[in-house]
């Protein structure tokens, strides 16, 4: 991902979004604490671009690899470019934080959220104990 200050924040959402699409990383205006949940009156517009919403102005690459962890990525985000991120993984139609696994690597956690978000996870999420004879 190219981090440059006229890029806009939903760029850097989408451009990470396609390589992890049970993923999303959401950026903030504070700054980033390991494993800190983040408020959403603190959440950056998408419309908004990376030179309004850093701490720093350094430019550059970011090399996103499937065997990084997320506390690896927010850190790197952080320490390398000023940028306060938290990712978020898909759970059926719902999106949660992963302050508390962040130490999965990217490819685990997209790997977690396709599976949270399968039609069988969701049509088994939904039965009620007593309809178990019905999936086997």
């Amino acid at each position: 991902m190219q981090i440059s200050n006229d890029k806009a924040v939903h760029e850097l959402i989408a451009e990470f979004n396609q390589v992890f699409p049970f993923l999303k990383i959401e950026f903030y205006s504070v700054s980033y604490l390991p494993s800190k949940l983040f408020s959403n009156d603190k959440l950056i517009r998408h419309s908004a671009s990376i030179a309004q919403c850093r701490k720093s102005n350094q430019e550059g690459d970011l090399v996103l690899s499937p065997q990084q962890t997320v506390a690896q990525l927010e850190q790197e985000l952080w320490t390398g470019f000023g940028l306060s991120a938290q990712v978020f993984r898909k759970s059926g139609s719902l999106w949660i934080e992963t302050s508390l696994t962040d130490s999965w690597t990217l490819k685990q956690q997209n790997l977690e959220g396709e599976q949270m978000t399968s039609p069988v996870y969701e049509y088994c999420a939904n039965m009620d104990v007593t309809d178990r004879d019905q999936v086997e």
